[in-house]
């Protein structure tokens, strides 16, 4: 009896237990379900609280770990998911869902190493589930290891072919490796598969431009611009597009409408300028010009244009100012050197000229057309000898060179050889038999050699190549009348 008598409490003690376990057990199952419900209600804050308060009653209850890790990762708190998911993956190896949580609990806290680890355990476990793909391929984007991140993104895109984002996603890895074509494909897909994502749209775009393919570009950019009319650099490109593809007007709009979100932009004034200039809208490019040099008077594309557009007006001093500012600021430009020569000729500055050409030279000694300007300039001022050595250095490199071959004759009716200037100047019209100002030096040598026939055929040649050419018709009309008299 006393032994009976030991054990009895022990036994009941025990039932009791065994009861309360129980009936706690279902109680902590009726609140799971409870918290789930008020996850699926929406209320995820709610069901998040429910379950913390659960954790501290049943800390090792496998279903509220799980939950718990599942909303921790919802509410953006992966550190806070790592221990709880840990746990419970511990202790349900086999369950898939458990181990893809906490690999992207891994994922949220930069732990690559373990994140793959898990995402790879998923993908084995079940090789047609499209998440751990995906989580693997961006694990490798995020390595740089684009090869890896195309195998893994490809799989993701045959388990899961409408899903933008493995498109996209694949995209970056192939242009990172270097394929444009590729990437810019899978940024097609994308977009077309979400429309309304301007990210898609914008990375087809550029990575078409990239790739040397305007005309494929030009859809997505319209796109991408149209979601989003604010993005300079979408409105810029689609701009330049049109701009090559000959559609200044479209052009225009795109930057008229870009002027208004983004007034202080050098570059939006500045391209606006120049599709008002391709539509021969000279007082609309000026204005924008104007504006761009407004907001910076030193850039020097805007200088440029606005210095041309002078000379194309006739404004020559203007355009003399804005070449010499120019020039100033790029000491290594070449073409500001040259244009300023040209202004300054324009306005007989011939000393400021020729400094000009012979600074351009001093940049490039090859540079097409500065020897000839420089020593056009040289003769006009009547320094034929140094003239000569420019006309003879074009020569040497360029013996078909008709503006030199012009200047070689006109050196040499110059010295009064006429024999000599007939010679270059029939090379020259044989070089550019549309030249009208060599028919007319021709004829000058000619009449000296006493050729007047000659002479007088090379005139209307020059004067039917161009009937405005008075200088060919003063020699015209005067060898007439010497050869009436």
């Amino acid at each position: 009896m006393g032994t009976i008598g030991r054990f009895w409490p022990v036994a009941a003690i025990l039932a009791f237990a065994l009861a309360t376990v129980a009936a706690q057990t279902r109680d902590v199952s009726k609140r799971v379900q409870d918290a789930i419900d008020a996850y699926h209600k929406g209320t995820v804050e709610s069901a998040l609280q429910q379950f913390e308060e659960l954790q501290r009653e049943a800390p090792d209850n496998a279903d509220v770990l799980a939950w718990l890790g599942f909303l921790y990762l919802r509410v953006q708190q992966p550190e806070k998911a790592v221990p709880v998911l840990e746990k419970v993956a511990a202790k349900r190896e086999n369950d898939l869902e458990v181990q893809n949580n906490l690999g992207n609990a891994y994922l949220g806290t930069d732990q690559l190493d373990k994140a793959l680890s898990q995402f790879t355990k998923v993908a084995k476990g079940n090789p047609n589930t499209f998440e751990p793909w995906y989580n693997i391929g961006n694990i490798h984007l995020r390595r740089k290891a684009w090869e890896e991140a195309v195998r893994a993104f490809e799989t993701a895109a045959k388990l899961k072919p409408t899903d933008p984002y493995v498109y996209n996603n694949l995209g970056v890895a192939h242009e990172n490796a270097g394929r444009l074509a590729p990437a810019a494909a899978n940024f097609g897909k994308a977009s077309q598969l979400d429309p309304a994502s301007v990210v898609f749209a914008r990375n087809a775009a550029f990575a078409l431009l990239r790739n040397r393919e305007p005309a494929r570009a030009q859809p997505y950019l319209e796109r991408a611009y149209r979601l989003d009319p604010r993005d300079l650099n979408l409105g810029l490109s689609l701009g330049e597009v049109y701009s090559r593809i000959g559609k200044p007007d479209l052009a225009e709009n795109v930057y008229r409408s870009l002027s208004q979100f983004h007034a202080g932009s050098v570059t939006v004034w500045f391209n606006l300028g120049v599709a008002r200039a391709a539509r021969n809208d000279v007082p609309g490019a000026e204005a924008a010009y104007r504006r761009a040099r407004e907001i910076d008077p030193n850039d020097l594309d805007t200088l440029n244009n606005l210095g041309l557009l002078a000379m194309r007006k006739g404004d020559y001093e203007e355009a003399k100012t804005l070449f010499a500012q120019l020039a100033g600021l790029n000491p290594g430009s070449v073409s500001a050197r040259v244009n300023l020569a040209a202004a300054a000729v324009k306005t007989d500055d011939l000393a400021l000229a020729i400094n000009s050409w012979k600074e351009a030279l001093t940049i490039d000694p090859k540079a097409p057309g500065v020897r000839v300007g420089l020593a056009n300039a040289l003769t006009r001022l009547g320094e034929w000898d140094e003239a000569k050595i420019h006309y003879d250095a074009v020569l040497d490199d360029n013996p078909k060179n008709h503006e030199a071959l012009n200047g070689l004759g006109l050196f040499h009716i110059n010295k009064k050889d006429w024999k000599k200037a007939e010679a270059a100047l029939r090379l020259a019209i044989a070089a550019n038999p549309r030249f009208a100002v060599g028919y007319n030096n021709l004829a000058v040598a000619l009449e000296q050699l006493e050729n007047r026939a000659e002479a007088i055929k090379m005139l209307q040649e020059a004067i039917k190549i161009d009937p405005n050419y008075e200088e060919a018709k003063t020699n015209l009309r005067r060898i007439r009348r010497a050869g009436n008299g």
